[in-house]
Protein backbone atom coordinates (compact mmCIF):
# COMPACT_ATOMS: atom_id res chain seq x y z
CA UNK A 1 0.00 0.00 0.00
CA UNK A 2 1.56 3.44 -0.88
CA UNK A 3 0.80 7.02 -0.18
CA UNK A 4 1.13 9.23 -3.21
CA UNK A 5 4.19 8.83 -5.42
CA UNK A 6 5.77 11.66 -6.02
CA UNK A 7 9.44 10.00 -7.42
CA UNK A 8 10.26 6.59 -8.83
CA UNK A 9 10.75 4.50 -5.73
CA UNK A 10 12.18 1.25 -4.54
CA UNK A 11 10.15 -1.73 -3.24
CA UNK A 12 13.15 -3.84 -3.20
CA UNK A 13 16.79 -2.83 -4.19
CA UNK A 14 19.95 -5.34 -3.96
CA UNK A 15 22.60 -3.18 -6.10
CA UNK A 16 26.02 -2.28 -4.76
CA UNK A 17 27.22 0.92 -4.18
CA UNK A 18 29.27 0.62 -7.27
CA UNK A 19 26.59 -0.56 -9.38
CA UNK A 20 29.16 -3.06 -10.82
CA UNK A 21 28.11 -6.40 -10.62
CA UNK A 22 24.51 -8.40 -11.44
CA UNK A 23 21.33 -6.61 -9.52
CA UNK A 24 17.80 -6.42 -9.50
CA UNK A 25 15.61 -3.75 -8.43
CA UNK A 26 11.64 -3.84 -8.27
CA UNK A 27 10.21 -0.23 -7.80
CA UNK A 28 7.46 2.42 -8.81
CA UNK A 29 7.29 4.79 -11.12
CA UNK A 30 6.06 8.02 -10.09
CA UNK A 31 2.70 7.72 -12.09
CA UNK A 32 2.41 4.29 -10.23
CA UNK A 33 3.61 1.91 -13.04
CA UNK A 34 5.68 -1.32 -11.70
CA UNK A 35 9.23 -1.96 -12.95
CA UNK A 36 12.13 -3.95 -12.96
CA UNK A 37 15.48 -2.75 -13.23
CA UNK A 38 18.56 -5.06 -14.09
CA UNK A 39 22.37 -3.91 -13.88
CA UNK A 40 22.05 -0.37 -14.92
CA UNK A 41 18.40 -0.86 -17.39
CA UNK A 42 14.97 -0.90 -17.38
CA UNK A 43 13.95 -4.43 -18.32
CA UNK A 44 10.18 -4.57 -18.20
CA UNK A 45 7.92 -1.59 -17.36
CA UNK A 46 4.30 -2.37 -16.86
CA UNK A 47 1.41 -0.13 -19.35
CA UNK A 48 0.11 2.78 -17.76
CA UNK A 49 -2.85 1.01 -17.98
CA UNK A 50 -1.96 -1.11 -15.51
CA UNK A 51 -0.79 0.98 -13.13
CA UNK A 52 -0.27 0.62 -9.28
CA UNK A 53 -3.11 2.47 -7.08
CA UNK A 54 -2.32 4.67 -4.50
CA UNK A 55 -3.39 4.45 -1.03
CA UNK A 56 -5.01 0.61 -2.10
CA UNK A 57 -3.79 -3.18 -0.74
CA UNK A 58 -2.52 -4.83 -4.19
CA UNK A 59 -0.10 -8.31 -4.49
CA UNK A 60 2.78 -7.56 -6.90
CA UNK A 61 5.10 -10.18 -8.01
CA UNK A 62 8.21 -10.47 -10.15
CA UNK A 63 8.76 -14.31 -11.03
CA UNK A 64 11.41 -15.56 -13.39
CA UNK A 65 11.01 -19.02 -14.79
CA UNK A 66 13.81 -20.19 -16.67
CA UNK A 67 14.71 -17.34 -18.65
CA UNK A 68 11.52 -15.63 -18.85
CA UNK A 69 10.76 -12.98 -16.02
CA UNK A 70 7.17 -11.38 -15.69
CA UNK A 71 5.39 -8.94 -13.53
CA UNK A 72 2.17 -9.53 -11.69
CA UNK A 73 -0.08 -7.03 -10.28
CA UNK A 74 -3.05 -8.96 -8.17
CA UNK A 75 -2.36 -12.07 -9.77
CA UNK A 76 -2.71 -11.12 -13.19
CA UNK A 77 0.68 -10.72 -15.92
CA UNK A 78 0.83 -7.16 -16.72
CA UNK A 79 4.49 -7.49 -18.46
CA UNK A 80 6.81 -9.83 -19.69
CA UNK A 81 11.07 -10.06 -20.74
CA UNK A 82 13.55 -12.16 -21.27
CA UNK A 83 15.52 -12.73 -18.13
CA UNK A 84 18.83 -14.59 -18.14
CA UNK A 85 20.49 -12.78 -15.37
CA UNK A 86 22.48 -14.92 -12.65
CA UNK A 87 22.23 -12.06 -9.28
CA UNK A 88 24.94 -12.48 -8.04
CA UNK A 89 25.39 -9.11 -6.14
CA UNK A 90 27.78 -9.08 -3.22
CA UNK A 91 24.98 -6.30 -1.67
CA UNK A 92 22.60 -6.45 0.66
CA UNK A 93 18.93 -7.04 0.08
CA UNK A 94 17.28 -3.77 0.95
CA UNK A 95 13.62 -3.48 0.89
CA UNK A 96 11.41 -0.71 1.10
CA UNK A 97 14.76 1.21 0.55
CA UNK A 98 16.67 2.69 -2.39
CA UNK A 99 20.92 1.40 -2.67
CA UNK A 100 22.18 5.21 -2.76
CA UNK A 101 19.47 6.70 0.15
CA UNK A 102 17.08 8.22 -2.69
CA UNK A 103 13.90 6.94 -3.90
CA UNK A 104 12.86 5.84 -0.82
CA UNK A 105 9.11 3.62 -0.63
CA UNK A 106 6.57 5.67 1.21
CA UNK A 107 3.80 3.38 2.11
CA UNK A 108 3.59 -0.14 4.05
CA UNK A 109 4.45 -3.60 2.68
CA UNK A 110 3.55 -6.92 4.48
CA UNK A 111 4.19 -10.49 3.33
CA UNK A 112 7.24 -9.86 1.61
CA UNK A 113 8.72 -13.03 0.09
CA UNK A 114 11.90 -13.69 -2.19
CA UNK A 115 12.30 -17.51 -3.19
CA UNK A 116 14.99 -18.98 -4.98
CA UNK A 117 14.35 -21.32 -7.24
CA UNK A 118 11.03 -21.44 -7.23
CA UNK A 119 9.02 -19.94 -9.93
CA UNK A 120 5.83 -19.20 -7.36
CA UNK A 121 3.74 -18.23 -10.42
CA UNK A 122 3.74 -19.00 -13.73
CA UNK A 123 0.50 -18.12 -15.40
CA UNK A 124 -2.34 -15.37 -14.08
CA UNK A 125 -3.05 -16.42 -10.26
CA UNK A 126 -5.59 -15.49 -7.23
CA UNK A 127 -3.47 -13.96 -4.87
CA UNK A 128 -3.08 -15.39 -1.39
CA UNK A 129 -5.78 -13.91 0.79
CA UNK A 130 -4.14 -15.29 4.02
CA UNK A 131 -1.00 -15.12 5.63
CA UNK A 132 2.40 -16.99 4.22
CA UNK A 133 2.69 -20.25 6.06
CA UNK A 134 6.10 -20.02 8.44
CA UNK A 135 7.82 -23.26 6.33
Amino acid sequence: KQANPSADCSIFDHRPTSTNGNYLLLGITSSGQLFTYVNAGYVITASSATALSSQTWQHVAYVRNGTSGKLYIDGTSVASTTDSVDYVSPAPLLIGQHAFNAAQFNGYLDEVRITKGVARYTANFTPPAQAFPDQ
